[in-house]
């Protein structure tokens, strides 16, 4: 079995104004690396979690949160494209709560609209399941690390443990086993 910690990339530029990311890429704030030396530390301590290795989306935010993890936790690091962020299409870069007044919109991880472009929901559970598929099959009976996105995290969650966890906060994590 498959143990897997899901933590989200540390607050980003974009989180502090609460623009919609997506697959833009941008860097972390001082206070998010702040948040991912904190929960790496957190990860040292716990005598339950032994980390083998470190897995990370592609996107900006992600890497520069997983390169902090590998060097406080010294493993190697694999960068994977099936943990990346749900494109939110013509969205991105836009405030939420703008979006949610101008379009009537309540959740913006269940929207499915084809108005906007957005990657749609089936499509990055897909993706996802790809990845978890081959990580079992690559790490079998292995701990890994993956810094990945809010809607990643919330989606497997779903999926695997039939649990709506909503967004998690930057720079925190969630174990789960597949």
């Amino acid at each position: 079995m498959l143990k897997v910690i899901l933590m989200r990339h540390g607050e980003s530029e974009w989180n502090v104004f609460n623009r919609i990311q997506g697959i833009q890429q941008v860097s972390l704030t001082n206070k998010g690396k702040k948040q991912i030396e904190k929960a790496c530390f957190d990860l040292l301590s716990n005598r339950k979690i032994q980390v083998t290795k470190i897995i990370t989306s592609p996107l900006h935010r992600a890497k520069e949160s997983a390169s902090i993890c590998q060097r406080i936790l010294n493993l190697p690091l694999v960068e994977l494209d099936y943990f990346r962020e749900r494109s939110f299409g013509e969205l991105e870069g836009k405030i939420l709560q703008e979006i949610r007044l101008q379009y009537k919109i309540r959740d913006i991880e269940e929207l499915e609209d084809d108005r906007f472009s957005i990657e749609p929901v089936q499509s990055l559970l897909d993706r996802i399941h790809t990845g978890l598929k081959e990580l079992k099959v690559t790490y079998p009976n292995e701990n890994l690390l993956i810094i990945t996105h809010g809607s990643v995290i919330k989606w497997i969650f779903e999926k695997y443990q039939a649990e709506n966890i909503g967004i998690i906060p930057n720079g925190e994590y969630r174990c789960i086993k597949i």
